[in-house]
């Protein structure tokens, strides 16, 4: 769960810290009545950056964290007795 988790969301981690902020900002312009913040004036080619970053670094830490040893012997999902067997490596 904690790789699906890592892989699919980190890299949207940057897009929400901004949004929290424009959010903030916007409460703060409001009270003090200045011009409020807009989304689209966001730094998006740095956020696109940071998250293309965030999202090959989590993919490179899983590559060299997780895996079976090379040469392994794969062995695909099988039925056996009633019950699906996932793939392996042996």
């Amino acid at each position: 769960m904690s790789r699906a988790l890592l892989s699919y969301l980190l890299p949207f981690v940057p897009v929400v810290v901004y949004a929290i902020w424009v959010y903030v900002a916007r409460n703060r312009a409001a009270a003090r009545g200045a011009p409020a913040v807009a989304w689209r004036d966001g730094p998006w080619s740095w956020l696109i950056a940071v998250a293309l970053l965030a999202g090959a670094i989590a993919v490179l830490a899983f590559a060299l964290v997780d895996g079976d040893a090379p040469g392994g012997r794969y062995v695909p999902p099988s039925y056996q007795n009633g019950q699906v067997v996932p793939g392996h490596v042996e």
